[in-house]
């Protein structure tokens, strides 16, 4: 079907919640109620977004998933609940504050799952250009996550338990090879305009992520989607592992990969983005091999093949 374990179990995850929370909105309404409370479920996986929403009473007239009802993302756990009575819609309940890490000692505590050592430092970061007063939360195999403690949450709305939750779902060998800091920060990338102007990418607006010695995500006001921010740390990844092998997606190999790819998939690359140059068809490539393994096989074996030798027989 081309769809990967992880994405459909992704979906099923999905749409099961949103019947559960259709059934009992619909089951409020049948019951002459007028108001539900929004319940997020605690856990070290709970995302701001939910966190924030927790009990707040909102009209049943007003109902809309994805804005004030669950599921509010992909693996969304949230539910809703009756509010007996009248009562003022609004707020009415604190936010969940294990979002924000469950505390086991003075200054270690668990993230998306992860026992993480906390520290504060001032951190310059793009090749030195930015400096900002940090938190940063260290995991056990050394990889660190820089959040400025003045940061924007309006601009960035990534929150530790989900940058580092979904960073240990990916495959261990991936991690071992790739940047051991990773920041979020709440302003645009200063060299935007040279991609769009210089390099002429197209399908670009600014820089969601940018790789170096570390992964910079730069101003996000949406919610961060599991799916993309999972693709993201692997593209990154995939371009650090590029520039340490004298960019490989310019040499002979992966060149010849793509152009036999092509005249089994008519596509010239993984994605659209992709068509921009041959190390971003690189880095999307190992974003769709570890993400949507099924589809890029059958689309793409040349690029499969190369790829197996560099994760799996490397």
């Amino acid at each position: 079907m081309g769809v990967s374990y992880k994405n459909a179990e992704r979906l099923v995850r999905t749409e099961l919640n949103f019947v559960s929370n259709m059934a009992a909105r619909d089951s409020l309404q049948a019951a002459g109620l007028e108001e539900y409370e929004y319940i997020a479920t605690a856990g070290p996986r709970t995302c701001g977004t939910c966190s924030n929403l927790n009990g707040t009473v909102y009209l049943l007239s007003e109902f809309e998933v994805g804005t004030n009802a669950p599921p509010m993302h992909p693996r969304c756990r949230c539910t809703i609940s009756a509010v007996v009575g009248k009562a003022k819609v609004g707020k009415i309940s604190p936010p969940i504050k294990y979002s924000f890490g469950q505390k086991s000692n003075s200054n270690v505590k668990i993230y998306g799952g992860v026992e993480c050592t906390i520290n504060y430092a001032k951190e310059k970061f793009y090749n030195g250009k930015i400096e900002r007063d940090c938190i940063i939360y260290t995991t056990a195999e050394g990889t660190k996550f820089f959040f400025p403690k003045d940061l924007d949450i309006d601009k960035q709305t990534m929150t530790p338990n989900m940058a580092i939750g979904v960073w240990q779902e990916l495959p261990a060998k991936l991690r071992a090879m790739s940047q051991n800091r990773i920041a979020f920060l709440d302003i645009y990338n200063p060299d935007d305009e040279y991609w769009i102007v210089m390099k002429g990418y197209k399908n670009f607006e600014h820089a969601y992520a940018t790789s170096g010695e570390e992964i910079i995500f730069w101003i996000y006001e949406k919610t961060h989607q599991e799916n993309y921010l999972e693709r993201t740390y692997c593209h990154e990844i995939a371009h650090f592992i590029d520039g340490n092998a004298g960019r490989y997606s310019s040499k002979g190999a992966w060149l010849i990969a793509m152009k036999s790819d092509e005249l089994k998939s008519r596509r010239k690359s993984v994605t659209k983005y992709s068509e921009n140059s041959a190390s971003e068809d690189f880095a999307d490539s190992v974003a769709e091999y570890f993400v949507n393994r099924t589809a890029f096989v059958d689309s793409f074996p040349a690029r499969t093949k190369l790829l197996k030798e560099i994760f799996e027989n490397g």
